[in-house]
């Protein structure tokens, strides 16, 4: 498992593209989020995956969304925050 692109946000969000090549799937991950952050995941196909952050426990760990088949290539990582609803999107 591999960190293929990732992004701060703020003072300490961090959220991560991820990669199994056991797998052959990718995946978002975020830690330190607010309560209310949403990170999502869509593939080239338009599937996606969504988690949110529930509480403080979930912002203090990384948090993953479900995977997705498929390498990182075409992959779209993506932040909603819960306080204003602004969308951060990036990819490979």
């Amino acid at each position: 498992m591999r960190t293929v692109a990732e992004r701060e946000y703020g003072r300490q969000t961090v959220v991560e593209l991820r990669y199994s090549p056991t797998c052959r799937a990718s995946w978002v991950r975020i830690r330190f989020g607010a309560t209310g952050d949403r990170i999502e995941i869509a593939g080239p196909d338009k599937e996606s995956q969504s988690a949110e952050v529930a509480d403080k426990y979930d912002a203090q760990n990384y948090l993953p969304t479900p995977m997705l088949a498929g390498g990182p290539e075409g992959m779209t990582a993506c932040l909603v925050r819960a306080d204003g609803g602004e969308r951060h999107c990036f990819g490979r």
